[in-house]
């Protein structure tokens, strides 16, 4: 007499029904908050977002620049930084500008070619400050277009008379490439851009890393 056997059932892991059950309720709550902590900050700053929606920005291509401190050419509207001075440095300037600083607190740019190791500042004097030289260290992101919201900074008030681009450490033979660099209002498009852009920032190694 043939006897058959039954097919083999696995019965599910209970602990990696667990598992998944906690990684899928951790996701769902962290998509929440973040809605959450988003709205809110778009709600806190809803009288300038209705303000800002009026203001023009203001954009300075790569073209626009020039390099004070080191060496680069110009190429598609672009400013190619390929080499560095024999500290490691270079400057890059926007001449003279005029605006006020509160009516542009977002800074949106496209910088490509940076590499970890490479430090991007952005640097600017006012006309309180005309000799003295002020500083953001900007997110690396790897390229795409990123949002810096410099109301982070208390010198970034007053009449903003000069700006630019400083950077320091190795290219590794990788120029970099400045594309532009736009100032807007508050406006829910900038402002989402800066929390996403924060969100996915890296912002290099140091000496100590």
């Amino acid at each position: 007499m043939l006897h058959m056997s039954a097919p083999l059932i696995n019965k599910p892991d209970p602990v990696t029904g667990c598992f998944i059950r906690a990684l899928l309720a951790a996701i769902f709550f962290m998509i929440l908050s973040s809605a959450i902590l988003v709205s809110g900050f778009l709600a806190w700053n809803y009288p300038q977002l209705t303000a800002g929606s009026n203001t023009k920005p203001i954009t300075i291509s790569g073209n626009e620049l020039y390099i004070a401190i080191g060496k680069g050419e110009k190429e598609d509207g672009k400013l190619i930084v390929n080499e560095l001075t024999e500290d490691g440095a270079a400057v890059i300037s926007s001449r003279r500008v005029r605006f006020n600083a509160s009516t542009y607190p977002i800074l949106n740019y496209k910088i490509t070619g940076r590499n970890p190791g490479t430090d991007v500042v952005l640097y600017w004097r006012t006309i309180t400050h005309n000799h003295q030289t002020l500083f953001a260290k900007l997110h690396w992101n790897s390229g795409y277009k990123t949002g810096y919201n410099l109301q982070n900074h208390p010198e970034w008030k007053g009449q903003i008379t000069e700006l630019g681009i400083s950077i320091a450490g190795d290219l590794r033979k990788e120029p970099i490439s400045i594309e532009r660099l736009t100032f807007t209002p508050l406006t829910v498009e900038s402002l989402l851009l800066t929390v996403w852009s924060e969100w996915n920032a890296f912002d290099g190694w140091t000496q100590s890393s």
